[in-house]
């Protein structure tokens, strides 16, 4: 009997065993990610590169902080939402991937932000606010390319220091990135169009709002008789500011939704 239970006991052990050091060995090989695939448009893209969504395309980002940033190329995922068909492949947005970072900006830490570089489909660490790819499991501090573990989180970190800035960095960074797109230019300057005439429609208003109460109270001060005739102008100088700032929003709002297609 007590040899029987040895028996099991080493048998139970050894399951355990094998099963422990296969679950870490696919850890270690695989990514712990969720994917789903997509046509690549970029033909140099590689597995554990960082891909955005430009243009309805999907390609290796090359620009730092790119608010475009969608996830990671991983050839070899642990979980796909869909199956592999011919010209697609696996792009993880969540969970842990491997992901190919350089030391451009500086050496990765465990628990680091990881985002984007000038450097097509390479990642960095994140020394400012602005959009990430997510968090460093591990560290890299050697020369050109190295590959570490990030817990996948796409979207925009607010870093302790210099957030004003960071803010004016990353608006700037992406109206450039959108101008140097002819379509996305002709966008641009339509929005700024209709912001001026909103703005200059509005500051119309008010000064002509402002200058016929302050001169019709100083008239009915004068000639208290011609009240009524006062206000009356009063009310037609309010109801002319009134028409023209709803012109001038009108006018915008016409000039963002239907221009430039």
């Amino acid at each position: 009997m007590k040899r029987k239970f040895l028996i099991y006991l080493a048998f139970y052990f050894l399951l355990f065993t094998f099963c422990f050091f296969f679950t870490t060995s696919v850890s270690a090989q695989t990514a712990l990610d969720t994917t789903t695939t997509y046509e690549i448009s970029d033909p140099q893209a590689k597995d554990g590169e960082i891909l955005e969504l430009k243009d309805k395309k999907f390609v290796r980002a090359s620009v730092p902080y790119s608010n475009k940033i969608y996830g990671v190329l991983v050839d070899n995922p642990l979980i796909v939402y869909r199956g592999f068909e011919e010209n697609k492949r696996a792009i993880a947005t969540s969970g842990v991937a491997r992901v190919l970072v350089t030391t451009i900006n500086g050496p990765v830490l465990p628990g680091d932000f990881i985002t984007s570089s000038a450097i097509p489909g390479k990642g960095q660490k994140a020394t400012r606010s602005g959009h990430v790819l997510g968090i460093a499991l591990d560290g890299f501090s050697g020369a050109g390319t190295g590959s570490i573990q990030v817990s996948l989180r796409v979207g925009y970190a607010e870093l302790p220091q210099g957030s004003v800035i960071s803010y004016v960095n990353l608006y700037t960074t992406s109206f450039l990135e959108n101008i140097k797109d002819p379509r996305r230019f002709i966008q641009v300057t339509e929005f700024l169009i209709a912001l001026l005439i909103v703005i200059a429609s509005l500051t119309f208003s008010f000064f002509v709002f402002t200058r016929s109460a302050v001169n019709g109270i100083k008239a009915i001060g004068r000639n208290p008789l011609a009240k009524r005739a006062i206000l009356f102008s009063v009310a037609l100088n309010i109801i002319l500011a009134v028409v023209v700032s709803l012109g001038g929003i009108v006018l915008g709002f016409i000039i963002i939704t239907f221009s430039g297609g």
